[in-house]
């Protein structure tokens, strides 16, 4: 697709890793150490906005579009320019509270199941 787009460019002279599939950890690994993250997968928007990496992605629209409204996701649809341009302007977005809570679910969850047991 690289070819097909016209990007290796691009990717010339670039700091790109263009690889096989890999597993879940190791692409965990790539995803955590990224200045950038290229996809077109909804999975791996959210993986890179836990990283604390911004992603271009592929598509004309996104499932997460919270993502894009704080500025860790570019959308690029496909379109040579548009692709580049996203990519090189990729920043960080907004840093702040998570639109997907604070992390304490489990636990208020525990603490209403316990609290209606005391009633």
């Amino acid at each position: 697709m690289i070819a097909q787009f016209g990007l290796e460019d691009i990717i010339r002279g670039e700091r790109v890793i263009v690889t096989d599939p890999l597993s879940y950890l190791d692409m965990l690994c790539l995803q955590a150490g990224a200045e950038v993250i290229v996809t077109d997968s909804g999975g791996v928007q959210k993986e890179a906005y836990y990283h604390g990496v911004p992603s271009v992605v592929l598509r004309e629209n996104t499932e997460w579009i919270e993502l894009v409204e704080l500025g860790w996701a570019k959308l690029a649809p496909i379109n040579r320019e548009k692709i580049v341009a996203a990519i090189r302007s990729a920043q960080p977005g907004e840093v702040g509270e998570s639109p997907y809570g604070r992390g304490d679910t489990a636990e208020s969850i525990c603490k209403i199941m316990r609290d209606s047991l005391m009633q």
